[in-house]
């Protein structure tokens, strides 16, 4: 027998839920904590952000919602029972979705990081809140066997050589590592970072010297620079030999000599920011690597979502969907690139020209989410 929710019982519940969400509540009992889970659905963002306060009988009941975002972001301290019992939190289908938010936390200990460590595979640990680190939570937050998949710290401001060795992530499909309050990485702790195997997020640095470029390019799967606005030639160089997503939206220009030394990149290379291309720099672009095995089924598509990229693991890409204008010998020197350039669908404008120089292209409609 199938039992029917009425409308108005439905109505109810969401009015309890809202409620006690913005609840000015420091401190939420047991009661109203097992109120919560009974009236949120999986597709709700949980958000108790006005907690102050987190025992860990309560955590136990948090720990057994079944959506995909957990917000506790008013907390400044967490028992290390408070935190051993959200590790138990597996987020929505079974951990693929889940993304626990504790950004108002300053310090954890060693058990309490840890314990948040272990959260499901596939979940996102969020701690903005850490201005820096100590030996203690490093170390807990180095605990990443079958743990969380991403970790963000973007509140760190500075990073020591012992601490990024416990943070990098050297096993394949490790945890992603979101690095974007820092705004200056010296050279041996970009050396550290290099041993990043998975996604490593470093927005933050708008300047990068050669040693620091050399030592990050070595490993990760994903690199993200886009706080850099300029590049000199040397920088260039050596980032291209990172294999794999190379992200430099912020770029906003780039010389000739520096796309040259960057298009011996082989992988993905996204540089949304770029609004023209000269003639030179394209054709640096045109001589860079794309893929061996244009795949029929995607230079049929004309449109895609970014999410619908990965299906097409063997094929790399160069997006410049910031570009305003391109002359005529650029795109005849863009027609030799064996990948795919990206566009957004703001450019449009572009499709009878791309055609006509026989360009290998696919317009992204959420290119820039």
């Amino acid at each position: 027998m199938v039992s029917v929710q009425h409308p108005s019982a439905f109505a109810s519940q969401q009015r309890i839920l809202k409620k006690l969400m913005e609840s000015p509540l420091k401190k939420l009992s047991i009661c109203e904590a097992k109120k919560l889970i009974e009236t949120a659905s999986a597709e709700d963002i949980l958000s108790l952000n006005n907690l102050e306060v987190l025992e860990p009988e309560v955590a136990e009941v948090l720990a057994k919602f079944s959506g995909g975002t957990l917000q506790l972001n008013g907390l400044r301290e967490l028992s290390d029972a408070a935190a051993d019992a959200l590790s138990r939190w597996e987020g929505e289908d079974e951990g693929l979705r889940a993304f626990l938010e504790l950004n108002g936390i300053t310090r954890l200990s060693e058990a309490s990081a840890r314990a948040l460590c272990r959260l499901t595979f596939g979940s996102t640990l969020s701690l903005d809140g850490i201005r820096q680190l100590d030996d203690a939570s490093a170390r807990g937050l180095g605990w990443t066997k079958e743990g969380t998949s991403s970790l963000k710290l973007n509140g760190l401001d500075s990073l020591t050589v012992d601490h990024a060795r416990f943070l990098v992530s050297p096993t394949p499909h490790g945890r992603s590592l979101y690095l974007n309050g820092l705004t200056s990485l010296p050279e041996d702790v970009a050396q550290v970072l290099g041993r990043q195997s998975d996604e490593l997020f470093l927005n933050g640095l708008t300047e990068l010297s050669e040693g620091a470029a050399k030592g990050l390019a070595k490993k990760p799967l994903l690199l993200s620079l886009n706080g850099l606005e300029t590049m000199s030639p040397p920088v260039a160089r050596a980032l291209a030999d990172q294999r794999g997503y190379l992200h430099l939206h912020g770029l906003r220009r780039i010389t000739d000599l520096s796309a040259e030394a960057l298009a011996y990149h082989k992988g993905n290379l996204w540089l949304s920011g770029l609004k023209r291309l000269s003639k030179r720099a394209a054709e640096a672009f045109g001589r860079m690597s794309g893929t061996d095995r244009p795949d029929p089924e995607l230079f049929s598509q004309t449109t895609l979502k970014k999410s619908e990229l990965s299906a097409y693991g063997e094929v790399w890409w160069l997006a410049l969907d910031g570009l305003e204008e391109l002359n005529d010998e650029a795109a005849v020197a863009l027609e030799r690139y064996e990948g795919y350039l990206l566009f957004s669908k703001k450019q449009r404008w572009m499709i009878e020209w791309m055609m006509q120089y026989h360009l290998r292209f696919v317009f992204i409609e959420d290119l820039r989410s």
